[in-house]
Order: C-alpha cells, then sequence, then structure tokens
C-alpha cells in the first residue's frame, strides 16, 4: 500500500482505503465531513480530514487560550502562595490583583469557549483539558483569594502613621503605627528630605515585615531614632536598627512576640512568622539586647507588652544614650530617678518634681530610688512607700528649706489659691487631695496642681542657698494654731455633729485661713510662716 493512498473512518465504523487524490476531490465537493478521520502509511496518529486539508483560520487561537490560562492560575494560586511565603506588603496591590485575575479568568473562558465551539470539525476538541483543569482549580483559587483579601484587609485595620518633616528637613517626626502604607509613606519622605538625620518616633507597633524592611533603610543610612514616649512592639525594630539609639528619661521600650495577621493556614503563618521572628532577634542581638530582654519579649504574649525603661536598658547593656527634655545626656541620678518613676507609674506632675529634685540633690536621689525600684520590681510595696517617704521628705525640706523668700511667698500665694477656691466650690474630692489624708474621691487635676508648683519651687531653687531651718517652737505654734481654730469651729457649733462628716470641710477651711494669716504677714515673716506649714501638709 503506497503513501497516496488514506484509510477513514467516521462516527460510523471504518470506512476503507481510498486514493488520497480522490478523496481530498470527494472533501472539496463536500461528501465527507471534516471530522472523518483519516489515517496513512507512516502517520502515528489518525487526523481529521479538516485538519489535514482545512487548518484553521486562527493559529492564535491555542497560544492565546494558554497564555489566559497560565495567567489566571499565577494570579490565583501562584502568587497568592508565593504572597504567603514572603515577607511585607503583597506582591500586588488588592486592586490590581483582582482586577487582573478577572480580566484572565474572563479572557480564558472567552477563548475556551470559542476553542470548544469551532474545534467539533476538527476531531475532538482540546480545549475541554483545559476547561475541566480550570473548573478543578477553582476551588483553590477562591479559598487562596479569600485569604489575600483577609490579609489586606488587616493590614489596614489600624489608620497610618502620621509623619512630619522639621523646617530644615533634618529631623522627622512619626506619631502613629507601623500600617499598609508606612513603606511608601516613609520612602516618599527620604525623597523629600534627603539629608534627613533623625527620626522622632513614638508608635505602639504594627507590621513586623514592613518594620523590618524600614529598619534595613535606617540601619543602611544611620539615621539616629530616639523615642521620648514609647516605642513598642514592631516599633522596637526602628529603633533597634539605628546605630544611634536615643531614649527620653521617660521613655520606654516594649517588647511581645510577634504575630502574623490574616488568616492564612497554619502551616504558612508558622514558616512566615519563624522568618520574621528570626530577623527580629538578630537585630536586637546587634543593638545589645541580651538574654534577659530577649526572654521576656519571648515570655510575653502579643496580647500583652513588657515595658523596658531607661535604667533597665543601660542595666541590660544594650547601647543606648539617654537624654533628658532637653536633648541633653541625662545625670546618673536623672536616670535612676526615671527608673522609679516608671515601676510606679508617676504622673506627669510627680515626674516633673522628682526630676527637678534629681537635678539638684542627686547624691540623696542615688541613694533612694534605685531602693524604690528594686522593691517595686520585687512587689514590696511596704518597702517601697517607705522609701518614698523619705525621698519626699528630703524633696519637700529641700524646696522648703533652701528657697528664697521671694520664691516662698510665690509658692504661697499659689497654694492658698487652691485652698480658697475649694473651699469656696465645697470640693470634696479636691480637699481630700489638698489635706493628702487617702479617702476617696480624689482629685487627680488638683495633685497635679500641687506636684507643679512643687516643681517649679524645686527648680527656682537654688543648691548653695543658705538653709532657713524652722525651730520646735515655730512648727509647734503652728500645729497650735490650726487646733485652735478646729476646735473654735467645733465648739461654735450649735448641737452635736457627726466628726466624720464635719471635719473634713472644716480641715480644709481651717487650712485655708492659716495661708490667708501667713501671706498676710510682712514678707520675711510671711515665708518663716508658710515653712511652718509644711509640718501640717507636707511632711
Amino acid at each position: 500500500m503506497s503513501m497516496q493512498h488514506l484509510h477513514l473512518r467516521d462516527r460510523r465504523g471504518y470506512l476503507g482505503v481510498w486514493e488520497m487524490a480522490q478523496v481530498q476531490a470527494e472533501f472539496g465537493r463536500g461528501r465527507y465531513r471534516a471530522d472523518t478521520m483519516s489515517w496513512r502509511p507512516g502517520e502515528t496518529a489518525w487526523t481529521s480530514l479538516g485538519r489535514r486539508w482545512s487548518p484553521r483560520a486562527t493559529p492564535w487561537l491555542p497560544v492565546l487560550g494558554a497564555l489566559a490560562l497560565f495567567g489566571c492560575l499565577v494570579l490565583g494560586i501562584a502568587l497568592p502562595l508565593w504572597g504567603f511565603h514572603i515577607a511585607g506588603r503583597l506582591p500586588l496591590p488588592l486592586a490590581w490583583h483582582l482586577s487582573l485575575f478577572s480580566v484572565s479568568l474572563l479572557l480564558t473562558a472567552t477563548v475556551l469557549g470559542i476553542a470548544i465551539k469551532r474545534h467539533p470539525g476538527y476531531g475532538t476538541s482540546r480545549a475541554w483539558t483545559s476547561v475541566w483543569l480550570l473548573i478543578s482549580a477553582l476551588p483553590l483559587i477562591a479559598a487562596l483569594l479569600y485569604q489575600v483579601v483577609s490579609n489586606d484587609r488587616a493590614r489596614h485595620e489600624d489608620p497610618d502613621a502620621r509623619m512630619v518633616l522639621s523646617a530644615d528637613k533634618r529631623v522627622l517626626r512619626i506619631d502613629g503605627n507601623i500600617a499598609a502604607n508606612f513603606i511608601d509613606d516613609f520612602k516618599a519622605v527620604l525623597a523629600r528630605a534627603p539629608h534627613l538625620q533623625r527620626i522622632d518616633i513614638r508608635s505602639g507597633g504594627g507590621l513586623v515585615d514592613d518594620a523590618l524592611e524600614i529598619a534595613k533603610i535606617i540601619r543602611a543610612r544611620a539615621l539616629v531614632v530616639r523615642v521620648d514616649d514609647y516605642c513598642a512592639s514592631a516599633c522596637t525594630l526602628l529603633w533597634a536598627a539605628s546605630p544611634e539609639r536615643q531614649l527620653g528619661l521617660r521613655g520606654s521600650i516594649g517588647l511581645h512576640q510577634n504575630r502574623m495577621l490574616g488568616n492564612a493556614p497554619k502551616e504558612w503563618r508558622e514558616s512566615a512568622l519563624a522568618q520574621g521572628d528570626a530577623q527580629s532577634r538578630a537585630m536586637l542581638l546587634r543593638a545589645g539586647f541580651g538574654p534577659g530582654l530577649l526572654f521576656k519579649r519571648s515570655h510575653t504574649p502579643p496580647s500583652a507588652m513588657a515595658w523596658i525603661d531607661a535604667t533597665e536598658l543601660v542595666e541590660s547593656g544594650v547601647s543606648v544614650r539617654i537624654l533628658d527634655a532637653h536633648g541633653k545626656p541625662a545625670t546618673p541620678a536623672a536616670i535612676a530617678m526615671a527608673g522609679a518613676l516608671h515601676q510606679m507609674g508617676a504622673s506627669d506632675a510627680s515626674w516633673r518634681a522628682y526630676l527637678a529634685y534629681a537635678a539638684k540633690q542627686p547624691d540623696q536621689v542615688l541613694q533612694r530610688a534605685p531602693s524604690i525600684r528594686q522593691a517595686l520590681l520585687a512587689k514590696d510595696k511596704d518597702i517601697a512607700v517607705a522609701w518614698l517617704r523619705r525621698l519626699y521628705a528630703d524633696m519637700t525640706a529641700f524646696a522648703f528649706g533652701r528657697s528664697t523668700d521671694a520664691d516662698m511667698l510665690r509658692w504661697g500665694k499659689d497654694i492658698s489659691a487652691l485652698w480658697d477656691d475649694t473651699v469656696h466650690t465645697q470640693d470634696k474630692a479636691r480637699c481630700n487631695t489638698l489635706l493628702d489624708n487617702g479617702e476617696r474621691p480624689q482629685d487627680e487635676e488638683t495633685r497635679a496642681r500641687v506636684r507643679g508648683l512643687l516643681a517649679d519651687l524645686i527648680a527656682r531653687t537654688a543648691v548653695q542657698a543658705p538653709q532657713h531651718t524652722v525651730s520646735v517652737a515655730e512648727e509647734q505654734a503652728a500645729r497650735l494654731r490650726y487646733n485652735t481654730l478646729l476646735w473654735n469651729a467645733l465648739a461654735s457649733q450649735p448641737g452635736p455633729v457627726k466628726w466624720a462628716t464635719w471635719s473634713q470641710p472644716q480641715r480644709c477651711k481651717v487650712s485655708a485661713q492659716l495661708y490667708q494669716e501667713a501671706l498676710a504677714l510682712p514678707p520675711a515673716q510671711a515665708a518663716a510662716s508658710l515653712r511652718a506649714l509644711r509640718i501640717i501638709h507636707f511632711d
């Protein structure tokens, strides 16, 4: 049998062997259908007559179909899987990702539909293989795209940090979370500020992977990072990446375990989390974070925070410059006092007062403050209170004993105004606070005002100023006058009184009267009288 003969078969069965030229002529006249299958000796497979003599006019269709299906699988499967295993932002913005996938899916369906519709004349359609492949992949694609959307939504949960450049574009102030747009915003700022030198940051943390990317930029550009308030979680990586870390006396660093956002499968989340945690630990180790701090970090769950103050950072060997409120290197006394104040959870006014005293009497603070801090860390409240009382007594003795008469009178006028206003308004909380009797309710605004006035008095007091002593007789006279006014008021009552309710407002009235009487004296005597009143309200 020659090569010019064809074996033919169709849906009815085998049709026999025919001359190729005859079959071709009859095919052209329509005797044979395009899907009639043919084979000639030497060929490896049966071929439809349509394919043999009428090639399709659209050779681009299979190529386009393959490309569309490939794009659909890449955008629906490969890209999401890759995104789950890499750090930081999505490989594509979510809107672009979903839009491109929708276009590729629509194009794939269109091309496959055209191929199936046009193909019957050329034998069994290969497009059905692609159709079933796409249908079988759709559940996986839907699950992966749901994870992508979920992760992107988690990245946008927190608002973006506010970034403000100084007038000379050398200092960048960052306030807020490391959120979805942090990297883009930071790079945009760097483009506007090529000579940036320092970053002042206050942040509770955010996206760890994004923080690691920014940390690389900070390290490469040797930017100074300063924390005057707090820097926690992912923010710590930015601070640790700086070759010159700065921390204000009131600043603190927050550590805890990393956590993975979104709803990715557990295995993928653990893989990405382990990768990010290894990079984070390496960065902290380079900054000098020792085993103790890393232990705290690894044993503090994501829902909690281990706050590390300046004292603990220095003791742990972290390379850091501790600065005061004016940006100057803090003294050892100020650092020690700050460590105690952090553990106390002290108010703003207390910070002002005790730091002012640390600047004036560093030796006294260095004797007391470490003991207060250690007692608080050991949860020994009684010891801490005892040491704090000694320090407070030293502080008020310094303020009242070494302040000038003029400063004493200025303080007396301000404190007298507080007493007068409290008596006028009959505010029980303010009265309790001024009396410092420990009873409820208390007024924090009044407490802050009293501490603020004391801080101002300490700040104005010269260390080498002469000591103004109050004699025992003057102290006894002040106590006697206080008790006399109180008992005279009690004696003037027309009938029996309920001491628990009567005494508190009456003590406030008596105290207000004592300050008024003191201020009515000549300046030198007024100052001496105000110093004597310390025994009643500040001792």
